[in-house]
């Protein structure tokens, strides 16, 4: 079956339906399309800084000011200063690779004192 046939075959309400989403997809095709120009515009044009810079006319260019130094030709190379060496300290263990410590680390000769609490809202 064609699109013709089809198109004839259709009622007159969803002619009317399919041009209003064709028409809403135009608008929409549209603004995207306004949206690519914009960026395209901020990124390739005058304001972007892809472009070479022109030198301000007002500002005074830096290469001529300074007089070169006239080095002579065959300096000998700066002297070198040794470097004392080292060595890393060794990783410390995290806490986690430490071996686990059970219970108190004192000795029974230490005095415990336990103190109890009352909890009023338990003891009801």
């Amino acid at each position: 079956m064609t699109l013709e046939e089809q198109a004839a075959a259709l009622p007159l309400d969803e002619i009317v339906a399919l041009l209003v989403a064709q028409q809403e997809v135009a608008q929409q095709n549209a603004e995207w399309q306004r949206q690519v120009e914009w960026f395209k515009r901020q990124l390739f044009g005058r304001q972007s800084e892809r472009r070479l810079r022109e030198p301000d006319a007002q500002h005074l260019p830096l290469a001529g000011m300074l007089t070169p130094t006239a080095e002579p030709a065959a300096a000998p190379p700066p002297p070198t200063e040794p470097v004392k060496a080292y060595q890393r300290r060794g990783r410390s263990p995290s806490p986690a690779e430490l071996p686990e410590e059970r219970g108190l680390r004192f000795d029974p000769s230490v005095p415990v004192e336990v103190i109890e609490l009352p909890t009023p809202g338990v003891a009801g």
